[in-house]
């Protein structure tokens, strides 16, 4: 334990040893930056063919999209053709009834409001009628 003999000094570093040691961190950093941007550079590379990938895969969803909605359209507009065919069908019915139903109430409404104007009138055409016969029965023998 105490055999042992202590390590003997280092001699300072020249500066040839340091400018070694700069190219060598130099070299290793050089080294670094290369295997970094061809890395890098083989990224892109794969980035660029996933992305026209992508957009080739986007292109069929858009056309297939795009012929999805166009039969939907096309379903719906039949649809809708058949509804406002049955709708028009419907309102003419309903105008066609009310046609027919119209002088009726217009009818109901004019006797409602003006029974007594008819009454009169009809009393009075019975009194003119009741006078007329009258009149002629004893002007005629």
């Amino acid at each position: 334990m105490g055999d042992e003999a202590p390590e003997p000094p280092q001699p300072p570093l020249t500066t040839s040893d340091v400018t070694g040691i700069v190219g060598l961190f130099n070299v290793m950093l050089a080294s670094m930056e290369a295997r970094l941007v061809a890395k890098l550079d083989g990224n892109t590379r794969m980035a660029v063919e996933r992305w026209a990938m992508h957009d080739a895969r986007d292109d069929k969803n858009a056309e297939m999209l795009a012929e999805r909605f166009g039969k939907l359209e096309a379903s719906i507009l039949k649809v809708e053709s058949c509804l406002d065919t049955h709708l028009d069908k419907e309102r003419d019915e309903d105008i066609a009834n009310k046609a027919r139903v119209q002088p009726v109430v217009m009818s109901a409404k004019y006797l409602s409001t003006n029974w007594k104007t008819i009454l009169l009138v009809v009393f009075s055409l019975l009194a003119l009628a009741g006078f007329i016969d009258e009149t002629a029965v004893r002007l005629l023998p």
